[in-house]
């Protein structure tokens, strides 16, 4: 078993996904640690990483991939079942006590503070989507009611037609 060269998380092999962002910004699989790298996910020793994965320079693309990874490991975690709340304090307590522990007092107040404009954005667009959806089962469940009662209408029709069958069907009789 091999080690991650960037985190030294022991692996089967060192897989790494490169994720949609300028610069190149590649995640570890097997710890989800961010660094700079070329096209091929290769990483560019410039000495931009240091302790902890910490790349120097705090960039908006880097947090927004950051917040996006967690976004999708706490649906994840949501469709199996899991407790997102757990996961989600303990991804907390990760960013405070490994991520950001080497990080000066400005790095970290620049961390936080695109963290948290990247965390209202995504929650913004997700609260968008779910008005939307909500917007849309509203309207069929208009058309629906919509339906239903037509169908109570034709109902009574048919039924005030029947009766009246009958009734003038029994009076002819007499």
């Amino acid at each position: 078993m091999s080690k991650c060269s960037k985190c030294l998380t022991p692996s089967d092999s060192e897989t790494h996904t490169t994720l949609p962002s300028v610069p190149v910004w590649t995640e570890c699989e097997a710890c989800g640690v961010l660094y700079e790298s070329d096209a091929a996910g290769v990483p560019i020793d410039s000495g931009s990483i240091s302790m902890g994965g910490i790349h120097e320079e705090i960039t908006r693309p880097m947090v927004r991939v950051m917040v996006e990874k967690q976004n999708a490991r706490l649906r994840k975690i949501a469709e199996e079942g899991g407790n997102v709340y757990q996961a989600s304090t303990d991804y907390l307590d990760w960013l405070t006590e490994v991520y950001s522990a080497s990080m000066t007092d400005e790095e970290k107040l620049k961390f936080w503070d695109l963290h948290a404009q990247e965390q209202e954005a995504l929650t913004r667009h997700i609260q968008d989507n779910t008005a939307r959806v909500e917007a849309e089962t509203a309207e069929l469940l208009k058309k629906h009611e919509s339906a239903e009662r037509t169908g109570e209408q034709i109902g009574m029709v048919i039924g005030a037609a029947l009766l009246i069958t009958i009734v003038l069907f029994l009076f002819s009789k007499m």
